[in-house]
């Protein structure tokens, strides 16, 4: 039991709406991703507690886990991996960190 689960809303990248061309190609190559999400900015927090099942698990995009008890240097292996593969992408719109916590007190899980 426990250990980490990293997902993330990863809508289709697209090419970004003309506005100042040479503004914007001067600061930014990429393809951009949609506004379909259905927020900008500070999310509502019906929104924020949500994940689009649509937009989850894509190519590079998938959720990854990282199991408990796992020695520092395979978790930093993992994360390492994660990074270079560029898991988090300009295309990411949103991420979600789940993990389990232990309340002794309560002897319960949370």
């Amino acid at each position: 039991i426990g250990g980490l689960r990293l997902r993330q809303e990863r809508p289709e990248a697209l090419p970004c709406k003309p506005r100042d061309d040479e503004i914007r190609l001067s600061l930014h190559k990429g393809l951009c991703r949609s506004d379909d999400l259905g927020y900008w900015l500070k999310p509502e927090r019906e929104s924020y507690l949500y994940m689009n099942p649509d937009y989850i698990n894509r190519t590079g995009g998938e959720t990854k886990y990282i199991h408990s008890r796992l020695p520092l240097n395979q978790v930093r292996e993992q994360l390492r991996e994660l990074e270079n593969r560029v898991w988090f992408a300009p295309q990411t719109g949103k991420i979600e960190i789940t993990y389990i916590t232990y309340h002794a007190e309560q002897d319960s899980l949370v």
